[in-house]
């Protein structure tokens, strides 16, 4: 970076100063750094304080095989103080200190980094865990300022200051011994810019020194400031003012010859008066020590729940922590926390953002880790301090590395131990549960890698079962004897799932029915079709496959066989609107009921695509639902039908199609589905209300019936009422 021609020495007064100029292409790379590298300005001071617990660590390792080296300073600290007067701040540390040599090597050369160089030399880089490693942090310090002073000393060595201005070279001037003012370690004085003077502010310095450093092994100080109010006697001076002031207080009196009420003054009490007094003293910045690094024994529930607030801010205790550390070939340690409840953004676009603070050797470099969590654990806690993580040369920025996959890697399986652990406890489980149940079931789909895991957490009402909820584990230890599957129904609500005729034949049989009714338990059962080698069945959908005794085989063929008529006039009827109309297995009092195949969206899933404000309508068409149109055998209502059917001519065909209508679209709603044309449908009830009151007048029906006469009218209103009123029997029966 530097050559013979670039430097120039002048002696003045018994000190020799000499002049380095960067070359040009170092000047570019300079500009790039300070332009580029670094997003935010406030890291300068990070950067500065990491090298200064760098250099503290290595007098801490020297000292291990020479004593001596401490013997002029024996405290290893930093500290940091503010002058407004100089427009500077100064960052001090009692640390190795440099040579001149060391000077021209790493403040001289970017990218230098004498850390690196420490740790080869000790040839054990692996057991030590310094900060620095690319050795341009320090050149962060020109985000802020145009001129930086590096007073410097080593235990045995002579003083240097080495000084650069804007960027584009450096001098080092050798201290006498009568002019020098460090005992050991560095100074570093930074000019500020007009611009950055908001670094002057103590407070500021305290935010910047508490956010990315204040888990640094070392004391950080910083001299601030104080005023204090106190009494101090009155002077001889003052006491003479105080009493003219009282003599004029008494000679307005006498004019107003108003009584007064004096407070009883103690004559031996001297007369005080209150002073702001101000001084400077040292506050410590980090005086809370890294949770993390400490013994799980020496640590109790209560520093736990402190950390935990502090870090996220939150009010309440953590349902759960988990405290531990990972050796090897990733070598990393973590405290992770499970909340109590959720934040209102939790469920936000671009608002669910991670919990975990990312700490590489103890110094703060990420504030929410988008890569350390999969989106579903958003809601999880904590911090992460890795040995051995892949940085770019800022610390701002990770790189992507085998390293980083496999951290996550295990936090996802921690948490999941973490929130199986708390399972354990029913009542802080119930309530964790009801927070977060739909992030577990976001997990089913999100992660595969974990969904068996996490399947055992799930959790539903049954239709048989206890007002608690149970999960697929105990579903199945209390299935019945005969009961091959495990079976499910997805609906907008409870009340809704237990009021649904698809469970007729269930609760017959005495089978339970999950109740899935959170709109992603949609999207959960896509990806969870088996459990313990039992398949899962929404009975809304396909077959139920219950296993049949010869004589219920024989009862089905001769309905199927009787029905068949029925079920070919139906579907001509109806048309395109269904995909086929078949005798029912799966319902016992309700007339009709509306199915779905195996393959495309069930009813409920319907209406959730339908209530998406930015669906495709071309997807919707494609999975929309196959309707299965399924005939009650058993029911009056469509023994009356069959009748009809049979009986069917030109001139009753009409009222036919207009009954089956009025049938399917009565169906769709006790099914799931909406009425595709409601305003049809409503007249045909309007008109049925009519015919109930004794008023009907067939101008108010849509289609008109022709050449039809008065007795085949009056059969048709008895049918048609006859219809009407057994429908609503049977609707009380399942209510």
């Amino acid at each position: 970076m530097t050559s013979e021609e670039n430097t120039k020495t002048v002696v003045v007064e018994n000190q020799s100063t000499t002049d380095y100029k960067f070359d040009a292409d170092i000047t570019q790379l300079m500009n790039l750094i300070i332009n580029s590298v670094y997003s935010d300005k406030e890291i300068f001071l990070r950067e500065l304080i990491s090298n200064s617990s760098d250099a503290l660590d290595k007098v801490r390792y020297a000292s291990i095989t020479d004593q001596e080296v401490l013997k002029e300073q024996s405290e290893l600290e930093i500290k940091i103080k503010a002058d407004p007067e100089q427009n500077t701040i100064i960052i001090e540390d009692t640390g190795i200190g440099m040579s001149k040599e060391e000077l021209v090597d790493n403040l001289g050369t970017i990218a230098r980094s004498g850390t690196k160089q420490f740790l080869k030399t000790l040839g054990a880089q692996d057991d030590y865990s310094l900060i620095g490693q690319f050795g341009v942090g320090f050149y962060s310090v020109f985000l802020v300022c145009d001129k930086v002073e590096v007073r410097t000393k080593q235990s045995s060595g002579s003083e240097y200051i080495w000084t650069s201005v804007s960027g584009t070279g450096f001098s080092i001037t050798d201290i006498s011994d009568e002019n020098q003012e460090l005992k050991r370690g560095t100074r570093i004085t930074i000019h500020l810019k007009e611009e950055q003077k908001e670094y002057l502010d103590e407070f500021r310095v305290k935010a910047v020194v508490e956010k990315h450093s204040q888990f640094v092994n070392y004391p950080i100080s910083l001299l601030c400031t104080k005023q204090e109010r106190k009494e101090v006697p009155l002077e001889d001076g003052e006491e003479v003012e105080e009493q003219e002031q009282e003599q004029e207080q008494e000679q307005e009196q006498n004019e107003t010859d108003e009584p007064v009420i004096e407070d009883v003054k103690e004559e031996d009490k001297p007369k005080t008066k209150t002073i702001t007094e101000t001084r400077q003293e040292w506050d410590l910045l980090n005086a809370t020590k890294p949770l993390w690094t400490r013994n799980k024994s020496d640590i109790t529930d209560e520093q736990y729940n402190e950390f935990y607030k502090a870090i996220t801010h939150d009010w309440n205790d953590c349902s759960n922590h988990l405290h531990f550390s990972v050796e090897g070939n990733t070598s990393f340690k973590s405290i992770l926390y499970l909340p109590r409840h959720k934040g209102m953004e939790l469920y936000t676009p671009n608002t669910a953002v991670s919990k975990i603070k990312l700490y590489v050797r103890r110094v703060f470099v990420l504030e929410q880790c988008e890569e350390l969590m999969p989106e579903y654990l958003h809601f999880v806690s904590g911090v992460v301090d890795s040995e051995d993580l892949d940085l770019n040369i800022s610390r701002e920025i990770l790189q992507k590395s085998n390293t980083l996959h496999k951290i996550r890697k295990i936090l996802v399986k921690k948490v999941i131990k973490m929130m199986t652990d708390l399972s354990k406890d029913e009542e802080k489980w119930d309530k964790f549960y009801s927070e977060f149940h739909k992030n577990i079931k976001w997990g089913i789909n999100d992660d595969g890698g974990n969904s068996k895991y996490l399947i055992e957490l799930l959790q539903w009402h049954e239709s048989q079962g206890t007002e608690k909820p149970t999960t697929l584990k105990k579903y199945v230890e209390n299935m019945k004897d005969d009961q091959k599957h495990i079976y499910y129904i997805t609906a907008e609500n409870e009340d809704q799932a237990l009021r649904s005729p698809f469970l007729e034949k269930l609760n017959k049989k005495g089978y339970s029915c999950l109740l899935l009714c959170d709109a992603i338990d949609e999207y959960v059962t896509q990806s969870l079709t088996e459990y313990d080698g039992k398949k899962l069945i929404n009975v809304t959908k396909g077959n139920l496959d219950f296993d049949l005794t010869e004589e219920e085989k024989k009862t089905q063929e001769k309905q199927k066989e009787t029905y068949d008529s029925l079920c070919n006039k139906v579907k001509e009827c109806l048309g395109s609107r269904v995909e086929k109309v078949i005798v029912s297995q799966r319902v016992v009092d309700s007339p009709c009921i509306i199915s779905t195949g195996e393959e495309g969206w069930s009813a409920n899933m319907a209406r959730i695509m339908k209530a998406q404000a930015l669906r495709d309508t071309h997807v919707n068409n494609f999975h929309r639902s196959k309707k299965i149109f399924e005939l009650n055998p058993n029911s009056k209502t469509i023994k009356l039908l069959k009748e009809k059917a049979d009986n069917l001519n030109d001139t009753n065909q009409t009222a036919f199609t207009n009954i089956v209508n009025l049938l399917f679209d009565t169906c769709q709603i006790v099914s799931g589905f909406s009425v595709e044309e409601p305003e049809q449908y409503s007249t045909k009830v309007y008109n049925l209300i009519n015919l109930g009151l004794g008023d009907y007048d067939e101008d108010d029906d849509e289609v008109e019936v022709e050449n039809e006469d008065k007795n085949d009218e009056v059969d048709l209103e008895k049918e048609v009422e006859e219809i009407t009123l057994d429908m609503e029997d049977n609707m009380e029966s399942v209510d």
